[in-house]
């Protein structure tokens, strides 16, 4: 029974595929089932695989896949290899573009922006009439942000009613692609910094409102966290000085080991509150804080 019924189900998916594909054929008096069919084919999502395959004059892969651009919309994806002169295409016509983006939505451009490789570097630009958000910066129609970071990157484009479109890229680094790793080999841990039991007491205070997932959340004032301090270990001397004091002195201990972003000599545009988001961003992502050490917190509520 269950065999008739499976029969049943895929003798009906192809006369609706024949069907599709007869509407999809030029001309409806001179039917061709393989041209409609591969009409119908162009119109499907991208799928994921490299620009060597799909483009031509694009090079295969390197050994280490360094350079590799990868682009995905909730529609498909795409991959190219870095060379001069590369250019991957994204928006709402499905049938002239490499990757797909908002197709159900006037407001997003039916080519919306483009990733070219130039000096050996991918170059996003915006090529709609609508704005593009990529990470913290608007892009206006005509410009252009690169040479884009390696690692992840993600694009925004507001389309009718609100609704966001969101474009995700990724920037391979060399040696990404070049071990092929046993399924069951056991995880890696993450890289955890080292802290004393001062510094992860003063660290959970400040950062208490990350570590709970709170929507924006910020650092909690030095005032206050002094306050909250002397609550907890009343044999210390918490001062808002003091606060900072461990704050810094972590700072300058990570940067010199390599984490970006964390003094203003690494940038001298950066603000008091971004170094702070640097850091708690560096030591949740190395998971050397994590949400149990919230139970520091326990004598104060």
């Amino acid at each position: 029974m269950a065999d008739h019924n499976d029969d049943t189900y895929e003798d009906e998916a192809a006369r609706e595929l024949v069907r599709r594909a007869y509407a999809a054929a030029p001309e409806t008096g001179d039917f061709d089932a393989l041209a409609g069919l591969q009409r119908l084919r162009s119109r499907q999502p991208v799928p994921v695989t490299s620009g060597s395959n799909a483009e031509p004059g694009v090079e295969p892969l390197g050994d280490d896949g360094g350079g590799l651009l990868t682009v995905m919309s909730v529609h498909g994806g795409f991959r190219m290899a870095r060379r001069e002169g590369a250019t991957l295409l994204f928006g709402r016509h499905v049938s002239n573009v490499q990757v797909a983006f908002g197709v159900d939505d006037r407001r997003v451009s039916r080519l919306q922006g483009e990733v070219v490789c130039r000096d050996g570097q991918w170059w996003l630009r915006n090529r709609g009439r609508n704005p593009i958000r990529a990470d913290s910066r608007f892009l206006l129609p005509g410009d252009e942000w690169g040479p884009l970071p390696i690692g992840p990157a993600q694009v925004f484009v507001t389309g009718e009613e609100g609704r966001q479109h969101m474009l995700a890229l990724h920037v391979a680094s060399q040696g990404d692609y070049r071990r092929h790793l046993d399924p069951d080999h056991a995880t890696s841990p993450p890289r955890a910094w080292p802290l004393d039991q001062k510094e992860r007491l003063v660290l959970v205070v400040v950062f208490q409102r990350y570590l709970r997932g709170d929507v924006l959340p910020r650092p909690l004032p030095r005032r206050r966290a002094a306050e909250q301090l002397m609550a907890l270990d009343a044999t210390g001397e918490w001062t808002p000085k003091q606060v900072e004091h461990v704050m810094s002195a972590l700072r300058e201990r990570l940067s010199s080991a390599g984490v970006y972003g964390l003094t203003l000599e690494d940038a001298e545009t950066l603000s008091p509150d971004r170094l702070q988001h640097n850091l708690i961003t560096e030591l949740m992502s190395s998971a050397t804080l994590r949400r149990t050490d919230l139970w520091l917190l326990e004598r104060t509520e």
